[in-house]
């Protein structure tokens, strides 16, 4: 009997804007946008991204895949799925997954971190 004993990858972004400040109204263009915060965090963080999937040698996946999810977030009345869309834009930017719609995510744990918000992503 053959056990899968490959060693899980962890990458550790900074904890984005929630979905409550990631989205403006553009009344001219009669739509949302993202925000100044928003395109700061995925510019900046899909370098990271795009770092870690060379440093470990990682293509873009391009099938449904688990990833476990560990927040640390500034308050105890933060909700953790407000970050999800940014965090899963970022990745899907800097090249970890081709499309995010493959993202199978499942939040492992969530603790409170004030001094220092995170996420921590296990693939």
């Amino acid at each position: 009997m053959e056990t899968n004993t490959k060693k899980k990858l962890v990458l550790e972004l900074p904890l984005p804007p929630s979905v409550n400040k990631y989205l403006i109204w553009a009344p001219n263009l009669h739509r949302f946008i993202h925000s100044k915060d928003a395109r700061e965090y995925l510019d900046v963080n899909s370098l990271l991204v795009k770092l870690f999937c060379k440093k470990n040698k990682i293509k873009p996946i391009d099938c449904y895949k688990e990833i476990d999810l560990f927040f640390y977030l500034p308050r105890s009345n933060s909700d953790s799925h407000n970050y999800l869309k940014l965090i899963f834009d970022c990745l899907q930017r800097g090249g970890l997954f081709s499309d995010d719609r493959y993202i199978m995510n499942c939040t492992k744990e969530i603790k409170i971190d004030s001094k220092c918000p995170r996420v921590l992503i296990e693939i």
